[in-house]
């Protein structure tokens, strides 16, 4: 359980049951911030606390599709090439249809595996050129066929 003020507004952060709840309280006093946790945290135990709908993360090709219209329209031919057949690669190792937060927590989990076994691990770190998986052979636990 967690009070606590940034600039000249008071925060709480909690968690409850495993959901973790926090929010903005305002430019209040401390005793009035610590009034508003209380209650918050009464509604968590009641069960009418409401945890903030998240916004879906997007897909992965509509976001690398943005990226190199703005690329091809900011940078030199060549390096639009290089980014370009990048992407195709990315796509054929079945990223497509995943949203942009499970390709970053498996690139993640791909490069915190390589770290831990340096060894098996490519110069570059990164499964698609040895550290375990890409065609090669890939690992259970990485990207971009253990998405």
């Amino acid at each position: 359980m967690s009070l606590y003020q940034r600039g000249k507004s008071w925060y709480y952060d909690f968690m409850y049951r495993g959901q973790r709840c926090r929010g903005c309280i305002g430019p209040v006093s401390k005793t009035i911030a610590k009034e508003i946790m209380a209650k918050k945290k009464a509604e968590a135990v009641e069960g009418r606390y409401e945890l903030p709908s998240k916004k879906p993360s997007p897909m992965f090709e509509t976001v690398a599709a943005d990226y190199l219209r703005y690329y091809r329209a900011n940078r030199q031919p060549k390096s639009v090439e290089r980014h370009e057949m990048a992407y195709q690669a990315l796509i054929e190792f079945c990223i497509s249809n995943k949203d942009v937060l499970t390709v970053a927590m498996a690139t993640w989990n791909c490069r915190r595996t390589s770290a831990a076994s340096p060894a098996s691990a490519a110069p570059g770190g990164c499964c698609q050129t040895g550290g375990g998986g890409g065609p090669a052979g890939p690992a259970a636990d990485c990207w971009p066929c253990g998405l």
